[in-house]
């Protein structure tokens, strides 16, 4: 399986594709990116805009559909 990064905050939402923060509900319109470089170099432009934004990057796997296997809150891994 593929592994990407998403951004999540500290209230638990994740980052959309229209750099709105979300529940996760509908993971075919989170950001999604298999490269780590480019999941931290959003993080840093939202932290710019928003110095108070407590962000992480969660890695995940995608299902058989392409979409992120959001991780539930026991097995959540933040980097």
């Amino acid at each position: 399986m593929t592994e990407v990064y998403l951004l999540q905050n500290s209230e638990n939402l994740f980052l959309n594709k229209r750099q709105e923060w979300v529940d996760g509900s509908e993971a075919a319109s989170l950001y999604r990116t298999p490269l780590k470089d480019d999941a931290i170099n959003t993080k840093v432009e939202i932290t710019v805009k928003a110095p108070d934004a407590r962000i992480t990057i969660i890695v995940c796997t995608l299902d058989d559909k392409g979409l992120p296997s959001l991780p539930s809150a026991d097995t959540e891994e933040a980097q």
